[in-house]
This record gives structure tokens, C-alpha cells and sequence, in this order.
């Protein structure tokens, strides 16, 4: 295991690691594609080379659609698939997925859900996802593990973790509250 701490982003995206931010953090100006094109490039891609690759998860996450339009312009969870988009492009052997249903409508959820339980066999990267949407959690993650105020409460599968009686109580609330 190697520490991160102190190597730039950029490196890090390098090493294979990639990450989506729960604030979007999109290039307003650029369009869908140049987004995830600057993301291609700063990982090393260049060229007709990516061309493909933005062609195939633009078409993936549904955003062909709207490809030529300027990410300023397109609804929240649009905005937030382009932020998946560009942790997607290039190599990545784990992707971390902060807060993906944050600001999103029970329907988005379910399509955004679909889409992250495709990630390790479409792109062969491991999933970490940071989530209080339980109903997410359950049916993306095979191993959870549950903090509290930076301490780490439980760990197991979905089904151990959500009947344990202190993640209960920390994040679900007893029938008595």
C-alpha cells in the first residue's frame, strides 16, 4: 500500500485513480465534450486516440445528446454525468464517487444507480463510493463500510452493515425517535 499524501492530483490520476467531485467541478465554458476531452488530456491522452473513448462514454452515460452543449447549460444530473464522465476517461483502477445522488430526484437515482453498478466490468475499475443514499449503497456496493463523525462504526456486506443495530441508530434512527 502507498500513501498519497503530498502527490499531485495529477499524479495521482496517473497511478490510476480517479475521483468525481460532489460539488460539480465542470469547465462552465467548455462544452460536454471538451470536458471530458480536458480530462483525456490530463491523464495523456491525446488526439484521435480519445476521440472513441469520449465517443463511447458520452453515448454510455446518455449525454451524446447533448455533446455540443455548454456544461453550463444542462441540468443538474446532466452536469453530474459529465463529472462521472471525466473520472471515467483514460485508465483508472479505482474511481471514488463522492455524494453521485446528492440534489438528485428518486428516478435520477435509479438511472444514476444502474449506470455505477456498470462501472468495474465496463471499465474494470473498483467503485468507492461515498453515499448517504441507502437505497444506492445496497445495490452498488458488495462491502460497505460505515463512519461516524470520523470513527469507523461497521463493515461488512449491505445486508450485515444496514441490520446493524449501531449504523441503525447513527444513520437511520430507531422506530422510537
Amino acid at each position: 500500500m502507498r500513501s498519497l499524501v503530498g502527490i499531485a492530483p495529477d499524479k495521482v490520476r496517473r497511478l490510476g485513480i480517479s475521483r468525481t467531485f460532489q460539488a460539480g467541478r465542470l469547465f462552465a465554458a467548455f462544452t460536454v465534450r471538451e470536458n471530458i476531452q480536458a480530462a483525456a488530456l490530463g491523464v495523456g491522452r491525446n488526439g484521435r486516440a480519445i476521440s472513441s473513448e469520449v465517443d463511447g462514454i458520452l453515448d454510455w452515460l446518455g449525454l451524446g445528446r447533448v455533446a455540443a452543449r455548454r456544461a453550463a447549460e444542462l441540468p443538474y444530473s446532466d452536469q453530474r454525468r459529465v463529472g462521472l464522465a471525466r473520472a471515467l476517461v483514460g485508465p483508472s483502477r479505482f474511481v471514488l464517487i463522492d455524494e453521485p445522488a446528492a440534489g438528485m430526484s428518486d428516478g435520477e437515482c435509479v438511472e444514476l444507480t444502474a449506470l455505477l453498478r456498470q462501472i468495474p466490468t465496463r471499465f474494470g475499475a473498483a467503485v468507492v463510493l461515498v453515499e448517504h443514499n441507502v437505497r444506492m449503497v445496497a445495490e452498488v456496493c458488495r462491502s460497505v463500510h460505515v463512519l461516524d463523525r470520523g470513527q469507523s462504526i461497521a463493515h461488512g456486506t449491505p445486508g450485515q452493515v444496514l441490520s446493524d443495530p449501531i449504523v441503525i441508530q447513527a444513520y437511520l434512527g430507531s422506530a422510537t425517535e
